[in-house]
């Protein structure tokens, strides 16, 4: 989640939204490795990379300062 009160929400939430967007096939469990714009900058990095068990952590900076973060994990529900 915010790890800094400061930052609005709506408008990191609006730019995680476009990030997720862009997930890859390569990597379709959160958002790509790398998205940026004018004012925020997304990090993924995932391991384990097997849709029966994956997870990473995702971060969100501004101006070099991580301003969210998320530690994700998931994998297939039984048959």
């Amino acid at each position: 989640g915010i790890t800094d009160p400061n930052v609005d929400s709506k408008e990191l939430y609006k730019f995680l939204r476009e990030a997720l967007a862009k997930i890859t096939i390569e990597n379709p469990y959160r958002g790509p490795d790398f998205h940026k714009n004018k004012k925020f900058t997304y990090w993924n990095s995932p391991i384990g990379q097997e849709a029966n068990f994956f997870m990473g952590r995702e971060t969100i900076s501004i101006d070099f300062k991580e301003v969210y973060e998320c530690i994700y994990h998931g994998g297939l529900i039984g048959k």
